[in-house]
Order: structure tokens, then sequence, then C-alpha cells
């Protein structure tokens, strides 16, 4: 959070997250709202310049317990009409970045849907939600509970290990129910869960690349060498109904 006050400093105004359609038609973005959030003062002991004077910087920030939180109001922009179409669900929290920022938004190949992931507060409730792109209408296709945090890599700033595969009607689906990460297959239609991809003593870090024709999943794998430093890495191969599985590297 502390990017908010070092952009401001050097005057960069970053771009707004959005999420395009294949058709370049509409994008997938987020109105934010954080009026109600309490102001968190920064106290700058050593400006630059060579001042001796200390300098205070303000920004939103919600602490743990707090009653309000940012929150974002997701929604589709028509760019060629300017319409814009609010997705019919309940404001999600923002953490650390939006939904877009994160990397969670998928689109239908025809361009007339958006799925994008969205979490409880807590984090401990991770769903994905499909929306018309001209009603604004939704549904939730899958979603995941646990008494604990829900993650969707392992890495704080990593992206989702989650894919949309909208021309086959499934989606990739990462979890750690067993008590390691891996990967499963999920009927888009109806959410339900059709087999595993992974399975082992080893964990799913990142998934790299799923070819919806061939049905060939690239991954990178910790912990595959008995022995070896859980942090190193290998690229894997497996066709999305578990089979072929291959270490490449």
């Amino acid at each position: 959070n502390l990017t908010t006050v070092t952009l401001a400093q050097k005057g960069i105004l970053l771009p707004a997250a959005v999420a395009w359609s294949p058709d370049s038609r509409r994008l997938f973005t987020a109105r934010l709202d954080e009026r109600a959030v309490a102001d968190l003062p920064l106290l700058q002991h050593v400006p630059p310049g060579g001042a001796v004077r200390p300098v205070v910087h303000h920004m939103r920030l919600a602490l743990s317990g707090d009653p309000h939180v940012p929150l974002a109001e997701p929604c589709i922009i028509d760019v060629v009409s300017g319409a814009v179409t609010p997705v019919q669900m309940l404001p999600e929290v923002v953490f650390v970045a939006t939904t877009a920022e994160r990397g969670e938004v998928w689109w239908s190949a025809d361009g007339t849907r958006t799925f994008h992931l969205a979490r409880g507060r807590a984090q401990q409730c991770l769903t994905l939600w499909e929306s018309d792109a001209a009603s604004g209408a939704t549904r939730a296709v899958i979603t995941e509970t646990s008494s604990t945090f829900i993650d969707v890599n392992l890495s704080v700033t990593g992206l989702p290990n989650i894919r949309v595969l909208d021309r086959r009607g499934e989606v990739v689906w990462f979890s750690q129910e067993d008590g390691r990460a891996h990967l499963y297959l999920h009927d888009l239609r109806t959410g339900a869960r059709k087999n595993r991809i992974t399975s082992g003593d080893f964990v799913v870090r990142d998934l790299a690349d799923v070819d919806e024709e061939t049905g060939a999943v690239l991954f990178l794998a910790g912990g595959i060498e008995p022995g070896a430093d859980p942090a190193r890495r290998k690229l894997c191969r497996v066709q999305l109904d578990g089979s072929g599985f291959q270490v490449l590297t």
C-alpha cells in the first residue's frame, strides 16, 4: 500500500486496470469506493531535497477489524457507446489489488460473457462468477470454502493458477484441499469436478500454459525431487484428464 505514496511523489498516474474482450468491444473493470475508509497519515522524517521539516503524506487504508473497507463494484463498459453495465453482485472487498490487476478475469471466446474470482473479507471463500456482458446478470460457477486462507498461487504476488477454458466448457481449478497445491478440472456449466489433473507429493507453483486443443497443461512444480530444495522448480507437462505426466526439466 505504500506504493500509493511512492507513485504520488514521482508524479506517476497508473492507467485503469481493465480486462479487454477478445474483440476489443468491451472491457471489464471496477469502480473503487474508498470514501468511508479511514485516513492513515505517514510521516516522512527525511524529505527529498535536503529539507529538515518532516512531511506528512495521507492515504486511505483499512486496518483489521475496521468497519469500512475499500469496495470495488465490478462493471462492464461498452467502449463504442460508453454504456456502463454494473455486474449484478455485491461490491467486493479490495485487498492488495483489484480483480483485473491480479489477472483474475477471463472473457468468453465470443466476448459475450466474463468470468472473475471474488473473495470474502476473511479470504476463506473463493467464487468463480460468470457474468453476462450485456445485462450484468451473474451466476456462481464454483465456490470453495475453507477454515483457513484460500490461495490461488502459493506466492503472494503470483498469477492465478486457474484458467477458464471457454471453448472446451471447462475450468482448471487450483486447490489445497488435500494439503498439497494441485490442479483439478471442473465443468464450466455446472461447476462439477470432472477429475484431478495433478496429484502426488509435490505442489503446483505456477500454471504456465493450457492448450485447449490438445489438452496439454504446462506447470512449474516444487518439491518434486525427494531430498532436493523444495523451492526448486521443475517444468512439467500433463493432460487435462490427468494422464501423460512428465517432468520436462
